[in-house]
């Protein structure tokens, strides 16, 4: 009986140690998203600003045309690529964390699989022992 509380509560601090290491994986998860969401808003903010910046210089210069069509691409596209650069890192983040995820989920099946269970035929043994001993004492069963 003992050993069957034992396998117990090893199973429920395993559960419970999985459930603290997915939930700080979740909070990981959550500042990840934040994070590239800040990063997005503040690289477009800046590929407004270098659009406008441009703008002000072509305005203030007098040329127009294709090499002012050409640099507004330009800006466009690096605020383009910086913000997939960005969106990769963001899923990284959460892959990553998805594999942690799944490793805790193992070690904690680990731990429940490795805990020692009585089984039924020796518990049953356990008993018939015990009465056998029981009818051995002297004075037993008169």
């Amino acid at each position: 009986m003992a050993a069957q509380r034992q396998a117990k509560a090893n199973d429920v601090s395993a559960a419970n140690s999985q459930k603290i290491a997915e939930a700080g994986l979740l909070d990981k998860q959550q500042q990840t998203n934040a994070q590239a969401t800040d990063q997005m808003t503040a690289r477009s903010k800046q590929a407004i600003k270098d659009a406008g910046t441009l703008d002000s210089i072509f305005a203030d210069s007098g040329l127009t045309g294709n090499t002012q069509a050409r640099l507004q691409a330009e800006v466009s596209g690096n605020a383009a690529a910086d913000e997939t650069t960005i969106e990769r890192n963001r899923e990284a983040g959460i892959n990553q964390s998805e594999y942690q995820a799944d490793a805790i989920r193992a070690n904690a099946q680990n731990q429940e699989n490795r805990t020692p269970r009585p089984s039924v035929l020796g518990t049953g043994l356990m008993i018939v022992g015990a009465g056998v001993n029981a009818m051995r004492k002297p004075g037993a069963g008169n």
